[in-house]
């Protein structure tokens, strides 16, 4: 499933701060300690998470879309900025694989 490949240790860690950084755990929607724990559990494959993970950025993108006014290119940019450290950083430093 293309999504649980996306959400591997290289974006894991932006998508966790964007979460929990975001609107829906500012107005109370989610707990932050919530997020971090599915994502943890999910780094640590203890759990495939995946799914819920892309729910809450999914639900996070509909209100930053339809409850805080956000253009789809101002939420594209926001991402984008949070996770390129990251992909500068896998860039520089690539997986291995088995």
């Amino acid at each position: 499933f293309p999504v649980a490949d996306w959400l591997d240790g290289t974006t894991l860690p932006g998508i966790t701060s964007y979460l929990i950084n975001g609107p829906l755990t500012r107005e109370g929607w989610i707990e932050p300690d919530a997020v971090a724990r599915l994502a943890a559990e999910h780094r640590a494959r203890r759990a495939d998470h995946h799914v819920r993970l892309w729910q809450l950025l999914s639900l996070d993108s509909w209100h930053r879309r339809y409850l805080g006014g956000e253009s789809h290119e101002e939420q594209t940019e926001r991402l984008a900025h949070g996770l390129a450290p990251l992909a500068e950083d896998a860039v520089a430093t690539p997986r291995r694989t088995a």
